[in-house]
This record gives structure tokens, sequence and C-alpha cells, in this order.
């Protein structure tokens, strides 16, 4: 097995969509609805959202996408926001659009900001028949060691506690949990905001 990272292409959209929304199928279904698949794949090929193909990084084996990650900065983060805004009004159109925009912007306020020189990864991804094989640890050792390469100073993210993200960032050290949130009535798992210092921190 050799395992290759390169950054996504639209090309990728077939194999991306379904490891994107794996990543976090509650979250999806609960914003988008049943037609959540059919958002990420206009979002993926429009490139600027938070999962546009420009913020994604896949992990290839022998020419097949077997894994994906998004990463964002401060300024990309606040960018993608207002094109996934944009994205959803297009997609859903103004009235239905208007709904889901609603509700993202209740769980928005839930969650504090991406702090300055901050790298942000999500939606991590990885194909069910290439699950415990380490492939999910790897790319995302080689998302923070491009982080802390480029000087970020810190490494944030958001993941619920009942997703299996959570436990491969437990046994990755990343457990300094800044603030946990919870949306009432939605019947969704808590999520945790987790920042970790990249200052001494090396994956190499």
């Amino acid at each position: 097995m050799t395992i290759v990272y390169r950054p996504a292409t639209p090309h990728d959209v077939e194999s991306a969509v379904p490891l994107l929304y794996s990543s976090a199928p509650q979250i999806y279904d609960f914003v988008y609805g049943r037609e959540a698949t059919g958002y990420l794949h206009h979002e993926f090929v429009s490139g600027w959202g938070r999962v546009g193909w420009r913020r994604c990084l896949v992990a290839e084996d022998e020419g097949e996408v077997v894994a994906i990650i998004a990463r964002l900065d401060w300024l990309s983060y606040k960018v993608s926001e207002f094109a996934s805004a944009t994205g959803i009004l297009r997609f859903y159109g103004l009235r239905r659009g208007a709904g889901i925009l609603a509700r993202g912007l209740g769980m928005r306020r839930l969650i504090p900001d991406v702090p300055f020189r901050s790298f942000f990864p999500q939606n991590l991804g990885v194909r069910p028949d290439r699950r415990n094989q380490g492939i999910g640890e790897h790319l995302l050792a080689h998302v923070v060691e491009e982080a802390r390469r480029a000087g970020y100073l810190w490494l944030t993210f958001d993941v619920m506690a009942d997703n299996r993200a959570w436990r491969l960032y437990q046994r990755m050290g990343f457990t300094d949990i800044e603030k946990e949130c919870s949306i009432p009535g939605s019947g969704l798992s808590p999520s945790y905001r987790v920042r970790v210092s990249l200052k001494a921190r090396s994956t190499s």
C-alpha cells in the first residue's frame, strides 16, 4: 500500500462526496435534509465553500481516492462561510435556502470563531473498506505537519462526541476540549471544540 497525498480537483467529486458525507451524516441530514449529498456535490464542484475542492486534500492509493479531509485557515474559513451561504441559496432556492441558513446560523452561534493563526481541519472521511488501516491517522498527521510548517500556532477542530473521528483525535493526543456545544431539540450528540498548540508539535 502506497498512499499519495494530493490536493483535490473537481474531478474527484464522485469519490469525495460520499466520504465528506460520511464524516458527519447526522449534521448534514439535520441541516440540509434529504438532499444533503446533492448539496455537497454542488459545493464541492463550486470550490469555494467549506468543503469545496480547493479546501480538500485526498489520500490516493493506486489511483483511487480512499480518504479526504478539508482544511482551512482563519481567512479561508471566513470566505468559505459566505461562499457556502451563497451556494445554499443557489442550490435550494430563496425560500428553502433561507430555512437551511437559519438552521445553520443557529448552530453557528453556538460555536466559537476559528482563532487567528489557527488551522482548521474538518470532514475527515475514509472509505469504509479502508478503515482501521491507519489511513485517516496518517492523513490527519500530514495536515498537522502542513500546518506546523506553514507557521500556524493552533490546530482547531469541531467534532461530535459520537463521531468515530473523535476516537482518532484522542489517540493522537488532541483532547483539550475548549468548549462543548449542544443543540437543544436536535437529537444530536454534543459537539466539542478542540484547540491544540502547534508550537512544539511534530508528527515526524
